[in-house]
């Protein structure tokens, strides 16, 4: 099992999230969690965070994961024009979401393998 904690920092595009990251081998996928313990309202674009089908908008260059030396990018998705589709975060709430194996295209003799999930979301201080 893979188990990662990341922490929040700022960035000059808003703040990297602290994010919990679970490698589901027995469902090839890995399940990613957050809490807000902001006292404000986090707004995640479609882009940082996978939708209910664990996808990303055009996320290659930015969530990968690493098996034995090899790189393998989560597959482009284009989750298309979107205005109200970014994922808001009340303080103390809590996300959950998943991203398939299948989508970074990890051959199957490798799933038993010990990952490293490149994920740090970025979140902003919504607008209200």
């Amino acid at each position: 099992m893979f188990f990662l904690v990341g922490c929040a920092t700022p960035s000059s595009k808003g703040l990297v999230i602290d994010v919990t990251l679970n490698d589901d081998i027995e469902n090839h996928k890995f399940i990613v969690s957050f809490t807000n313990e902001f006292s404000y309202q986090l707004c995640l674009s479609p882009g940082m965070w996978p939708n209910n089908a664990g996808k990303f908008d055009f996320a290659k260059d930015r969530v990968y994961v690493n098996v034995k030396g090899e790189i393998f990018p989560v597959k482009d998705f284009n989750t298309g024009y979107c205005p109200g589709c970014t994922l808001r975060v009340q303080p103390g709430q809590s996300i959950e979401g998943f991203i398939s194996y299948s989508d970074f295209g990890i051959p199957k003799n490798l799933y038993e393998s010990e990952k490293q999930l490149h994920f740090a979301p970025v979140a902003t201080a919504c607008k209200e």
